[in-house]
C-alpha cells in the first residue's frame, strides 16, 4: 500500500515538473544511474512529458553515470528537453561519445543548450560530438559550452567547423592546451 502511495506520488511529482535541478549535490555514478533507472521508468508510465531543463552541473559524474543517462536519454526519457547542464563534472571521451549518440538519435529533438564546460573530454569525445553536429543530428542546439576540457587544437577547430554552419554559439571552445596557457598568462 506505501509502495503504491509513493509511486502515484512519483508519477504525479513527474508529470508536473519542468526543471530537474541536481546540481552541486555531490552526486557521482552510482546518484546518475539511479536517476536514469528513475527517468526511464518515469517515462514509461506518461510523466516527463514536461521537463526542458536537468541541471547536473559541479557534480562527481563521471563516463558511467552520464553514459546511463545518455540511454534513458535516447530511449525518450526526457523528449521536451531544452537544456541540459552537465557542465563541472569528470566526464570524459565514453560518456561524451554517449551523450553524441543519444542526442544524435534524435530522442531529443529540441535541445538547444548543452552545457559540457570543465570535464575531462579528450580529442576523441570533441570528435564524437562534431561528428554529430555535422550528420545534422543536433539542428535545434543553439548553444555548446565545451571550453575547459582536454581535447587539443586540432579537435577545437573540427568543433568551431561543425557547430559555424548551425549557427551554434557557446563559449569559445577551449581545450586543455590553450586552456593551460590561459592560467599561466
Amino acid at each position: 500500500m506505501v509502495a503504491g502511495i509513493y509511486e502515484r506520488a512519483f508519477i504525479d511529482e513527474m508529470s508536473s515538473a519542468t526543471v530537474l535541478s541536481f546540481e552541486g549535490c555531490g552526486w557521482g555514478d552510482e546518484e546518475v544511474t539511479t536517476l536514469a533507472a528513475a527517468l526511464s521508468y518515469a517515462q514509461e508510465q506518461g510523466a516527463c512529458e514536461k521537463v526542458t531543463t536537468l541541471d547536473l552541473g559541479n557534480n562527481q559524474i563521471r563516463d558511467e553515470g552520464v553514459s546511463a543517462l545518455a540511454s534513458a536519454l535516447g530511449k525518450g526519457g526526457l523528449p521536451q528537453l531544452q537544456v541540459l547542464r552537465l557542465g563541472g563534472n569528470q566526464i570524459g571521451d565514453v560518456g561524451a561519445a554517449a551523450l553524441a549518440d543519444a542526442i544524435g538519435k534524435e530522442a531529443v529533438p529540441g535541445l538547444s543548450e548543452l552545457s559540457l564546460a570543465v570535464n575531462s573530454i579528450g580529442d576523441d569525445g570533441a570528435a564524437r560530438l562534431a561528428k554529430s553536429i555535422t550528420d545534422g543530428s543536433m539542428l535545434s542546439l543553439k548553444a555548446l559550452y565545451i571550453s575547459y576540457n582536454h581535447f587539443g587544437q586540432n579537435a577545437e577547430r573540427e568543433l568551431k567547423a561543425a557547430c559555424q554552419p548551425y549557427g551554434i554559439t557557446g563559449s569559445d571552445f577551449l581545450g586543455a592546451a590553450v586552456s593551460a596557457r590561459l592560467f599561466t598568462l
